[in-house]
Parts: structure tokens; C-alpha cells; sequence
């Protein structure tokens, strides 16, 4: 069965021996990386660090560090993903009633691919106004970053013409308490969006999502191609629709089962410099 969210999954990474609880206080700043470094390399258990310093917040590291707790996460291994994929497809090709009816489970689970807009949810129990950026656990990894980052923040964007929808993985500098940086390459979703709004001198909305259920987040990172939404695609894997609700802030629709949304918008024309 799917999780229904992070804390299922950690719940049951902890019960299954594959989560190790660190209760004295950790930094932030270079020391969590660190240990993780050793961890990933030992293909060591996930880590959930009770006591971030200068936050409240616990931060949990390393969930999907090995083939096992990503099939977990999945319900079974990515190539048995693809491999039925390109098997029903095959089987499709040329359509007929005997080709749908014996991939009549494919289809029936291709019905949760649809979002489902709910009225609330636990990604919206709690507003902080203004926001603290400062006060979630942001890693430095590196002695020579030029400061804490947003290491594991899918991103929702929209095209402002077509309002396709794009969730993908970027790298996010904190400047302030409200600003990050917002690294997007040429050839990504989030980008191409923002191309199109800077072209027309608006700032486009977006909405970094902090946690939910492990198959929404593996969604950001899997290769899709460039038309398909992932967030779509997640409903598909887990057999369930993902649940949004509407944005606090911005006119789009963010996870219902994150446990953090951070709102905000990138303006047109502004560029800073990262790093170094």
C-alpha cells in the first residue's frame, strides 16, 4: 500500500530497522552533511536529527539512499515501473477491445492521474506571517557555499499562456528570512515558464513543497517527458489521486499532504549571483 505521507514512511523506515534517530544536537551548517557523506557511502540507514541547531523543526536525511527504501517508497523497483509501461503501451499499439480489456488494470489505475482539489488540508493547518525562512533546518553542505540551501524543495510552476503545470527539483539559496534564489537551468520546466512571463514583464508565481508522501516527492526527479505532469504521474504510481489545495498567496494549487509549502513569486529581470 502507499504511504500516505512523510511521516508514515519514516514510521515504517524506523520500524523495518532502515532509520536511525540522532536526539543530540546537530548543525545545520556543514556538520549534517557530513555525517550523511559517511552514512550514503556506508549505504547506512536514513536519519532523522531531532535537534537541528536554531530550529524546531526536525530534519530527516538520507530517505532514499538505497535501491530497498526507494522500492518501498515506490511499492517496487523503477524498472518494473517501466517495463510495464512499455509493455502496455506495445500492447495497445494497434488499439483493440482485446489489447484494453488485458490491460484493463493499467487503465483503471490511469483514472487517479487526475488531481483532486480539496477543500484543506495539513500543508495549510498552520500560516506563519512573515515568513522565517531562518528558522527550518536549510543545510550549508560545503565550506565554500555562499550560504544555507533548500536542498529538497520541488517546485510547482505554470505556464502563464497554457497554465501546463511543471513540478521539478531546483536549488534554492536563502538570501533573508523571505528571499531565496531560485536556480533554474535553460532546459528545465520552471524555467521555460519563467521565460515566458519575464517575456511578458510579470513575475510568476511558485510554490516550494516541503515533504508529502514519498511518491510525490521521487515524482520531481523522475525523467518525464517535458508534457507530462508529474504531479499526474504520482496519482498514477500511487493508485490514489494527489490531493491539492488552492494556493494561500498565489493563484495556483499546492499538495494538500506536504507538511511545508513555501509561496512566493520570481520576479522578471532579477538575477543574483550564486555561490560562489
Amino acid at each position: 500500500m502507499p504511504f500516505a505521507d512523510l511521516h508514515s514512511f519514516v514510521s515504517e523506515l524506523e520500524r523495518t530497522g532502515q532509520l536511525r534517530r540522532v536526539r543530540v544536537p546537530v548543525d545545520p551548517v556543514l556538520e549534517v552533511s557530513e555525517l550523511i557523506q559517511r552514512v550514503v557511502r556506508e549505504q547506512g540507514p536514513a536519519l532523522l536529527f531531532e535537534q537541528p541547531l536554531g530550529s524546531s523543526v526536525p530534519l530527516v536525511m538520507n530517505l532514499f539512499g538505497t535501491m530497498q527504501r526507494v522500492e518501498l517508497a515506490l511499492g517496487r523497483h523503477p524498472q518494473a515501473i517501466g517495463a510495464e509501461l512499455v509493455e502496455t503501451l506495445q500492447r495497445l499499439n494497434p488499439p483493440s477491445f482485446a489489447s484494453l480489456w488485458g490491460a484493463r488494470r493499467f487503465v483503471a489505475r490511469a483514472r487517479h492521474m487526475r488531481p483532486r482539489l480539496v477543500g484543506r488540508g495539513p500543508s495549510q493547518e498552520l500560516v506563519q506571517q512573515p515568513p522565517k525562512l531562518t528558522e527550518l533546518p536549510h543545510l550549508q553542505c560545503w565550506p565554500r557555499d555562499g550560504g544555507r540551501f533548500v536542498t529538497f524543495g520541488p517546485t510547482i510552476t505554470e505556464d502563464p499562456h497554457s497554465h501546463r503545470r511543471n513540478y521539478g527539483l531546483y536549488r534554492l539559496q536563502i538570501f533573508d528570512e523571505a528571499t531565496t534564489g531560485m536556480h533554474w537551468q535553460s532546459m528545465k520546466g520552471g524555467r521555460g515558464h519563467h521565460w515566458e512571463a519575464e517575456r511578458r514583464g510579470e513575475a510568476l508565481p511558485v510554490a516550494v513543497v516541503l515533504g508529502g508522501d514519498p511518491i510525490m516527492m521521487l515524482a520531481a526527479i523522475l525523467p518525464l517527458p517535458e508534457d507530462v505532469d508529474e504531479l499526474a504521474f504520482a496519482g498514477f504510481l500511487r493508485g490514489a489521486p494527489t490531493r491539492l489545495v488552492k494556493g494561500r498567496t498565489i493563484p495556483i494549487a499546492v499538495p494538500a499532504d506536504a507538511d511545508i509549502i513555501i509561496e512566493g513569486v520570481v520576479p522578471p529581470v532579477e538575477r543574483r549571483m550564486e555561490g560562489p
